[in-house]
């Protein structure tokens, strides 16, 4: 079967009138979020949870708290970090990186987020009040639905630091 862009397969149908600004093939399926993306459009919660689940509901197998794929990231982590939430993928979490006197954390950040931020947090203790990190961010690399990230932050060895990931 030969196919043409801008051109039927039916001979009644008129030929295409138009532009092409981008054509793209894939060897794979798409995910929601990456056509999202490639639409230059973002997900809600909730419009995630209907093209992963078929339900808008934050229950079950959709909800906010739930691991349907058991890779140990919660399907909010998932849709924060563009992950597959049916789809096992261990290595999804932000890692942690020292050199040299910075501390650096590298995560994923979804590019179809609307109602969701990520945000870097500090602490002198775990069970202090957590306050937004001073340091700078910078993206690593652009992999289409998401971008790898690296959060860095000067490591003072007098004062005691706690940092985490929060997905809000």
């Amino acid at each position: 079967m030969l196919n043409y862009l801008g051109k039927s397969q039916y001979t009644a149908d008129p030929l295409f009138d138009g532009m092409l600004d981008d054509f793209r093939i894939y060897n794979y399926v798409l995910a929601p979020t990456e056509v999202s993306v490639l639409a230059g459009t973002s997900l809600t919660a909730a419009q995630w949870r209907q093209a992963y689940f078929g339900t808008s509901a934050d229950t079950g197998d959709a909800a906010d708290t739930a691991d349907p794929d058991g890779d140990r990231v919660v399907n909010k982590l998932e849709r924060a970090f563009g992950g597959e939430p049916t789809l096992y993928e261990p290595d999804l979490q932000p890692t942690v990186e020292v050199a040299a006197s910075n501390l650096h954390i590298h995560y994923r950040k979804s590019k179809a987020l609307t109602d969701t931020t990520i945000a870097i947090e500090e602490a002198d203790a775990p069970s202090a009040n957590w306050s937004l990190a001073v340091g700078s961010t910078q993206v690593l690399s652009d992999h289409g639905s998401y971008e790898v990230v690296r959060f860095s932050h000067a490591i003072d060895t007098n004062a005691p630091l706690f940092l985490r990931v929060a997905v809000e």
